[in-house]
């Protein structure tokens, strides 16, 4: 403060209030007669001093002096405004943020429900395919294995007991039935472990080079008794030099099964097994001059689902376990399966896979 004193410091009496303060405070000259004010919230100020001029009562000249604080940027109305709205999207994009991560893990909730789902659905009803098929399997066991034994006790009974009371005529005629069921109980039991046996899913194939006219000729040597039987003539028209790289025990078994079908409903004529080799795909085909087949009977061949039967067409006896193990390997080997029939007029049934 600057003032006129015609009097020693100790004698000037300023003092000061801010704001109707009841207070007054003293200045203090000594350090020049500063007022100091601090700390103060924005808004408007009156700074009101008094001197004292003598002695008397409220002998006092007053001056006064207004100012104002400017509030600070962070405390101006339109910060708030802008704060409000940050903390607001701020807000809004955390739980749009939260919101989608709900979803997603939701999403990702149902579409493993519906993955697992779907897997017990496939696993029920491959159980219920494989109870099914276990079920008629062991009917055909229970029949078409027990009723032949049987047969054959019976059978070798009398030809021990009542040999002597039977003409030569039936006793070869017995043997003839002996031998052809001791034969269809071979084949029908061969297929039965072949089933079996590519039933484990985690069973491990691994493909190996060979001659597939070997293979086929190994073939028909087991069945060429069978074959001579029925006076048909089996012959091997694939190419000596045909080699291959498949899985051999899965095919061999495949064409064994095609075979034994041919020689089956075959009464007369050839049966013939080729091969035809296109790039990467081999195409091997089984062709005889037997019944034949309806388009009935291929569509209900070539089904999803073969159905096994104990009794087949054209009172042919037959298990079904032969083409349901053709299509059981045909899946495993990632193959295809192709027939060409007609009604008494043979049929052509043909493989193919890829190398």
């Amino acid at each position: 403060l600057g003032f006129s004193a015609w009097c020693n410091k100790e004698n000037i009496y300023l003092q000061y209030r801010l704001n109707n303060e009841k207070e007054w405070k003293t200045v203090n000259t000594d350090n020049g007669a500063l007022i100091q004010l601090g700390n103060l919230e924005s808004g408007e100020y009156t700074l009101l001093i008094r001197k004292l001029n003598g002695f008397g009562i409220n002998n006092y000249s007053y001056r006064q002096f207004s100012f104002s604080v400017p509030a600070p940027w962070y405390q101006r109305w339109w910060f708030y405004l802008i704060s409000t709205g940050i903390v607001f999207g701020a807000l809004s994009l955390y739980f749009r943020y939260r919101t989608r991560q709900y979803e997603i893990r939701q999403q990702k909730l149902e579409d493993q429900v519906s993955e697992k789902t779907k897997e017990l659905q496939d696993q029920n009803e491959v159980l219920e395919k494989n109870n099914s098929i276990k079920t008629r399997l062991i009917s055909i066991i229970s029949h078409d294995i027990v009723t032949p034994l049987k047969f054959l006790n019976v059978a070798g009974k009398n030809l021990i007991e009542k040999r002597n009371l039977m003409s030569e005529d039936l006793q070869v005629e017995t043997l003839k039935e002996i031998t052809n069921t001791s034969q269809e109980l071979q084949l029908l039991s061969t297929n039965i472990l072949n089933w079996i046996k590519y039933q484990n899913e985690n069973r491990r194939l691994v493909k190996e080079n060979f001659n597939l006219h070997e293979m086929v000729g190994q073939l028909l040597g087991l069945l060429q008794s069978m074959a001579r039987q029925k006076k048909l003539i089996i012959l091997n028209d694939v190419d000596p030099a045909l080699e291959i790289h498949q899985y051999y025990e899965p095919l061999k078994i495949l064409i064994y099964n095609l075979l034994t079908n041919a020689i089956h409903f075959t009464e007369k004529g050839a049966i013939v097994v080729s091969a035809l080799k296109e790039n990467s795909h081999i195409t091997v085909s089984v062709k005889d001059e037997g019944i034949g087949m309806s388009p009935e009977q291929i569509q209900r061949l070539m089904a999803e689902e073969v159905v096994i039967t104990s009794a087949n067409v054209d009172n042919k006896k037959g298990h079904g376990l032969g083409y349901l193990i053709i299509k059981d390997l045909l899946k495993t080997m990632d193959a295809a399966l192709d027939i060409q029939s007609k009604k008494g007029d043979g049929a052509t049934v043909s493989i193919t896979i890829i190398q």
